[in-house]
């Protein structure tokens, strides 16, 4: 049947940095009912996707969207976007949790590190597998 694994992600970003198309791809994964209504908003079937190990695994947009009672039966996402700055200006806070088979969790915080997000060893989230005692904790990487 498969274990749970637990995935929250607290991120700062804005659509200038991290680029239009990533900028709905995370609004997509993780603003569901909200969605930011602007000129280049693309639905989900319109979005184009990377290329990247993260959007060939077949649930790639559950990694927000997911949630079960072994850690928390909702998932929470807050998608905030700071009044002073605009609409582009996001803080992301979500908590959800999956079946990891694929190991979306792993390359979904692989794709983060590809955008322009915050700065180096930043914290971006963590995992938590059901029977584990400890998170993994995803920081954003050094530039190379």
């Amino acid at each position: 049947m498969g274990m749970y694994t637990e995935v929250v992600v607290k991120i700062n970003f804005t659509r200038k940095r991290v680029g239009s198309n990533n900028f709905n791809i995370l609004d997509y994964m993780f603003n569901p009912g909200t969605r930011l209504m602007t000129d280049d908003y693309k639905p989900a079937d319109a979005i184009e996707l990377p290329d990247h190990a993260f959007f060939k695994c077949a649930r790639w947009d559950s990694v927000g969207s997911m949630s079960s009672f072994y850690h928390h039966p909702e998932r929470v996402n807050s998608w905030t976007t700071q009044e002073w700055n605009g609409p582009d200006d996001v803080y992301l806070f979500a908590r959800n949790d999956l079946k990891n088979y694929d190991s979306e969790i792993e390359k979904f915080f692989n794709w983060l590190n590809t955008l322009d997000l915050m700065c180096p060893n930043e914290f971006l989230g963590y995992s938590l597998y059901e029977e584990d005692d400890t998170p993994i904790i995803y920081n954003k990487k050094e530039e190379v």
